[in-house]
């Protein structure tokens, strides 16, 4: 019988386990009893999607599909709890429906993002990158950098409030 030896997690940025850095994420992002989507686009098992109101379980799955897809999103937003019909609190493939723009039950956050309009798959420089910190950090709104800013909101999704929201990236020229 061979004795087999479990490895190490890997290690992220600030020293955390990747699974400790999710889950860090997820507690700022995902309000109690809320229900979020989990979704993996251009896996080699087409578009995997989830819907997720145990914290814990989306955890999980993250760490474990983290470094093995080209991406793990998880909307900022909570959905409409009837979409957990779809796959509660695991991850099905090649979903052809996934969260829509009135399936949000809320807007509690606004990503702004801060790259530089490129190409698609092109990084930004170092320089664009430092560009988009100061950016944020200022609210300053000239193009160039990468980084990302979410106020929170706390809004309930209607035409006229998405339209706010829209209202607030083009005074910001995004």
């Amino acid at each position: 019988m061979s004795n087999p030896v479990a490895a190490a997690p890997s290690l992220g940025h600030d020293g955390a386990t990747p699974r400790a850095a999710i889950r860090a994420a997820l507690d700022l992002i995902v309000e109690p009893n809320a229900v979020v989507e989990l979704r993996v686009p251009h896996s080699r098992r087409g578009t995997l999607s989830g819907y997720f109101d145990d914290v814990d379980a989306l955890v999980n799955i993250a760490a474990d599909l983290s470094g093995r897809v080209e991406g793990v999103y998880v909307t900022l937003n909570p959905v409409d709890r009837a979409l957990l019909a779809r796959a509660v609190n695991r991850v099905s493939e090649y979903a052809k429906h996934t969260t829509a723009d009135n399936n949000i039950v809320r807007r509690r956050w606004m990503l702004v993002d801060f790259d530089p309009v490129r190409p698609s798959g092109i990084s930004s420089t170092d320089e664009e990158h430092q560009r988009g910190r100061v950016r944020r950090a200022t609210g300053c709104a000239s193009r160039g950098g990468t980084a990302s800013s979410s106020p929170t909101l706390g809004m309930v999704p209607t035409c006229s409030r998405v339209s706010i929201c829209r209202t607030m990236l083009r005074a910001l020229r995004l």
